[in-house]
Order: C-alpha cells, then structure tokens, then sequence
C-alpha cells in the first residue's frame, strides 16, 4: 500500500495515511507495507455504485436493508426463510452434499448447500475429509484473525469539533479520520500501531474512521432521538499479551473517547449508550472465524480465495472469503449462484 501510495507525490503526508487507512488496511491483518495491501485498496475501490460520484454511500435505513431487499425477493421467487436456525451439520451421501442438520436435530434435504458464513466454518460443518486435501491446506495457510475494533454509539447530540467555526455544517456526511501523527509523520505512527499489534499491545492511539450515520440518514435515530455513531478502530490485537480484552476494554473505550474529546471537547459526555466489538465480540456476536470482517484476508489474492465450487459436489461457497474479496461489492454471491446454476444446467 505504502509503495502504491507514493507514486501520486502528495504533499501531504496525512492524505497518504488515510488513503492507507480507509482502502488499504481497512481489515486487514497487515501494515501498509505488507504485500497484498494493494489488493485491499483494489477491492474497496470496486464497489462505487453508478451516481455516486467516486465516494461511498449508504443503504437508507442501515446495512439491513440490504439483507430484506435480498428477502422480499427471494421469498417472490418462491424461497422460504428460515431463522434463529443454526446450521451444526452438512450432511454427506455417496460423496455429494445432501442437506443440513440444525442445532434443534431438524434435517433438511438439498440438491445444493451454499454457505454464506466464513470459509472457516464451512468447512467445518463437513465430516473431515470430504473436502480435498489441497484446498484445505492452502486455507488454513492463509488463516488470520480480526484486528478490527468497532464502538457502535448513541449520542444525545452532535459532536462540535473545534477547529470549526461556530455554525459551520456538520462535516460527518462523510467519514472523519483521527489519525495519529504527534511523531511528525503520520504514515511513521501507522508503522508503529501496526508493531504494537504484533506485538500483542494496545496501540496508545490507533487510527479511527469515525461515523455519525444519522446526519445522512434521519431514519436511524431512536425514538428518544439519539445519533447512531460508531467508531472503527483500526488496528487492534486479537489477543492481548499479558491481559484480557475483558480487563482492557473499559479503559481502552475511555481512551478513544478521549481521543475524541481532543477533537471535539464534551464528546464523551454525549454518549448515552454503547456497545463495543473487540475481534473476539465480533466472532461471537456474528459467528465470523476470528473476528475477520473480510473472512479471508484481503492481502490474499483473487486466485488463492477460497473457490465458489468447493470440490465437494453440490457444496458451494458464496461468501466475501471467495472471490473478488468483500467490501460489500455483492459479487461474490453473484457469482456463486452462476455457478450452481451453470452445474445445474439451468
């Protein structure tokens, strides 16, 4: 990302680091001068939808209106949704996938099983063996965990940043970076919080992408009218040398909040819920294999991702652990489901 980077000559050395940042380490279990970094600046620079003028937008109402949109029209199509359902099997017959078992013993035949979770847990939700060899070396290869923090928080009022005049409009229509750099050199201090993270250390002041949803989108304020806010921290630990997430997470939330407060005095004072999500949080809350938001790291290639066809017959993967990668670009299911259907013959 670092070499990519330093082709376009910016004077400045804070446009570098959060180009870094927001396409490039955004996920990743990597620093910016890691190989495959590149391939993540790629990928989220992707999914820009027509209209939207090179920028990121929104789903009006929160990413799960993507998730009914998908529902209403799958059920037009005849599909049955089933939830609170948890899949603890893929059943295997005469070498083919035949169904699933769920957590309260219900079998369910299939001509065709796709797993949207994690590569991870797909393939461990089949008998050990049935898939080949060589794929599940090489996954296991390319296995990471998560180093993303996120602080989802209800704020009673926006924050006022103090290098803006008073009245100046809200600047969170777009996403605001805190980025260290008291070192001098931003892209030194991205270098130094990616070696704490190594290390098993808590960066003292890692990158934040700092999110004020409700300013674009009114409809996510709660009924007391609180914003919908949300921090994401970018690099942490998955494990804390010498300490727990439970011992550090209280005080370390403080400190981000703190870093908030420099920015935007009383900030802090304005939080009147919240709920974070170390990596571990992430892997439990959503069942995503080491907390990684991308499932398979973005540093690892299009070609080495995990394929749509797994080698088991009718046991496929549609999830951002295949290719091109996520970002929530859509392509990948997109892909899978030609795929079923080209073996279908349909």
């Amino acid at each position: 990302m670092a070499d990519y980077l330093a082709r376009f000559g910016f004077k400045s050395e804070l446009l570098v680091s959060m180009y870094a940042v927001t396409d490039g380490l955004s996920g990743l279990n990597a620093g910016p001068d890691d190989p495959g970094t590149g391939h993540n600046f790629l990928v989220h620079n992707m999914c820009r939808l027509p209209g939207a003028d090179g920028t990121w937008l929104i789903a009006e109402g929160g990413m799960g209106t993507v998730s009914r949109v998908f529902a209403d029209a799958a059920r037009a199509a005849g599909a049955r949704i089933v939830t609170s359902a948890a899949v603890t099997e893929v059943t295997v017959d005469s070498g083919a996938a035949s169904g699933v078992v769920l957590a309260d013993g219900r079998s369910i035949s299939a001509r065709v099983v796709l797993g949207s979770c994690d590569p991870y847990r797909l393939m461990d939700l089949v008998p050990d063996g049935t898939l080949p060899s060589a794929l599940t070396e090489r996954m296991a290869a390319v296995r990471r965990t998560g180093t993303t923090l996120k602080v989802n928080l209800a704020l009673r009022d926006l924050p006022k940043f103090s290098c803006l005049p008073a009245g100046a409009p809200s600047p969170f229509g777009s996403t605001i970076h805190l980025l260290p750099g008291d070192s001098g050199s931003p892209m030194a201090a991205l270098r130094e919080m990616w070696a704490d993270v190594q290390a098993g250390r808590l960066p003292a002041e890692p990158t934040i992408e700092w999110y004020l949803h409700t300013t674009v989108d009114p409809s996510l304020r709660d009924d007391a009218g609180h914003h919908s806010s949300a921090l994401f921290v970018q690099s942490v630990p998955y494990e804390i040398a010498g300490s727990s997430w439970d011992a550090e997470l209280p005080g370390y939330v403080e400190r981000l909040l703190a870093i908030c407060d420099r920015y935007a005095p009383g900030t802090s004072e304005l939080v009147a819920d919240m709920m974070p999500l170390t990596p571990p949080d992430i892997e439990r809350h959503f069942g995503i294999t080491g907390g990684h938001i991308h499932h398979v790291d973005n540093t690892v290639a299009f070609d080495r991702r995990m394929p749509y066809a797994t080698g088991l017959d009718g046991l496929y993967a549609g999830s951002a652990g295949t290719h091109p990668a996520g970002s929530v670009i859509g392509a990948a299911g997109h892909n899978a489901a030609r795929r079923i259907l080209k073996d279908l013959g349909r």
